[in-house]
């Protein structure tokens, strides 16, 4: 069996097995996050999401509806994706895991 490789945290060097930060600057970094976005770690935002995803389960199965690029495809890693509507046009979603991270990266302007 392979251990993970020992790296230094991002934030303070630290060395960490496994991760890309130790437990006290993850712990600041969790806290941060939170400050900036309250409203997403309610229960009622937490059972919102979990419903969402229950349906589309109920609906479709394990099932990923895929981007533009990228096709559907079966996936038992779903989540709720753009949950908090960003604009009238955006529609909530259930997608796995990895088209949620793309769509994130998609959705980032170009500098």
């Amino acid at each position: 069996m392979t251990k993970s490789l020992i790296r230094a945290c991002l934030d303070c060097g630290r060395h960490v097995r496994g991760k890309p930060r130790c437990a006290d600057c993850k712990r600041d970094r969790d806290r941060a996050k939170h400050v900036r976005r309250p409203d997403m770690r309610t229960h009622e935002e937490t059972e919102r999401r979990r419903r969402l995803v229950a349906d589309h389960r109920a609906t479709v199965g394990d099932w990923c509806p895929g981007l533009d690029q990228h096709p559907a495809h079966p996936s038992a890693d779903l989540v709720a994706d753009h949950v908090v509507e960003v604009a009238a046009e955006v529609r909530r979603l259930a997608c796995c895991g990895c088209c949620a991270v793309r769509r994130t990266a998609d959705d980032r302007p170009e500098f």
